[in-house]
């Protein structure tokens, strides 16, 4: 497994960290981990053994936070073997799962892309607006070309014979039944609204805990956490899910899933351990979002193009240098302690963090 291939899925883990579905959510777990060693030990603090009980505090806050991890990395990397083992089981059939999974991969990593950035809740908005519209004249005339553009792009990914058949007979019954060949405004509104429900809702459990929860409540939280569609961190998983599938064995896409994990997993420990500074970090995020997520998009568009233009290991190549992985550790960590923006992460990883004009620390 290419390092580099390891590094876009840890990053891909920090750009799961770092949108607006976990970052302002970040504290409140933390501070309920904090909570629970707090509540613990209460009773025992006294005069005399205040610096200790700080100590152990933060010991244990820790150790919640890594039961937590380990709660959420079991999920991610139990589903993706899944997945990735639905994959290989049927490689070596007549149907090129392989290319099919690149072509549509890299179709639907480009769109979580544009999802990121914004793009595509103003698109969708844009053409809700104007169903009625598409229900007569040009508009109709536009949306039945839309309709063959689409079963094209699709028998495109599809590659070979039967998998077209099927794809683009089952997309033609869809449009019949929908209505799209007589009222396609009303067929591209309803579609539409089932595609915002499905993208933009938060799925995930409210899980509410004990006062007393031990380790394995905290390994719960963080199944309940994983186990449920975001929109943000549904879209970048799903990314790292294709190029795990996409790979040559369940190693390998063990391996991306964890490191995927740990990307997601390393700033939980950071902020459990440093707290308070960790905190005056995350400020300084949440105040660059709007960056954060133009930077998220374009991350994982780029990676959509190269799945789908199969250069994905051309880049593997490319990094598979020791600097790569010397570059993603020091930009990762100066992103971290706010010793560059956002913004910046794309040039400190091509020219080192020595190559960038760095202000002077601001106090967090």
């Amino acid at each position: 497994m290419a390092e580099v291939s390891i590094g876009i899925a840890f990053i891909a883990g920090l750009v799961s960290f770092i949108s607006p579905c976990v970052l302002p959510l970040v504290p409140a777990y933390v501070g309920y981990m904090g909570g629970q060693v707090t509540t613990q030990m209460a009773a025992v603090v006294g005069p005399d053994n205040g610096v200790a009980i700080v100590h152990r505090n933060r010991v244990n806050t820790m150790a919640h936070a890594v039961f937590f991890v380990l709660g959420f990395t079991f999920v991610f990397v139990t589903f993706g073997l899944l997945a990735s083992a639905g994959s290989l089981a049927l490689r070596g059939s007549l149907i090129n799962i392989q290319e099919i999974l690149a072509r549509l991969g890299g179709l639907l990593i480009i769109a979580f892309g544009l999802h990121v950035m914004g793009v595509m809740p103003r698109l969708i908005a844009r053409v809700m607006a104007r169903t009625d519209w598409m229900n007569s004249g040009s508009g109709y005339l536009i949306a039945q070309a839309a309709h063959v553009l689409i079963a094209v792009v699709l028998a495109w990914a599809l590659v070979s014979t039967v998998p077209i058949v099927l794809g683009v007979g089952a997309y033609a019954i869809w449009l019949v039944l929908g209505g799209a060949l007589t009222r396609p405004g009303d067929f591209w509104g309803n579609a539409l609204t089932r595609l915002q429900t499905l993208l933009y809702s938060d799925t995930r459990q409210q899980y509410q805990p004990r006062a007393n929860s031990s380790f394995m409540g905290s390994a719960f939280m963080g199944v309940v956490f994983a186990a449920g569609w975001t929109p943000c961190i549904g879209p970048v998983y799903g990314a790292v899910l294709t190029l795990a599938a996409n790979g040559g064995s369940l190693v390998q896409a063990g391996v991306l899933l964890t490191a995927y994990s740990l990307g997601l997993g390393v700033p939980f420990l950071f902020t459990a351990l440093l707290l308070d500074q960790a905190y005056g970090v995350l400020r300084r995020l949440q105040r660059n979002m709007r960056t954060i997520e133009l930077a998220s998009g374009v991350f994982l568009i780029v990676i959509g193009i190269l799945v789908l233009s199969g250069q994905i290991a051309t880049l593997s190549q490319l990094g598979s240098g020791g600097d790569f992985a010397y570059d993603l550790e020091e930009c990762t960590t100066a992103l971290f302690n706010g010793e560059i923006r956002a913004d910046q992460f794309g040039a400190c990883m091509e020219g080192g963090k020595s190559s960038l004009e760095l202000p002077s620390p601001v106090p967090g």
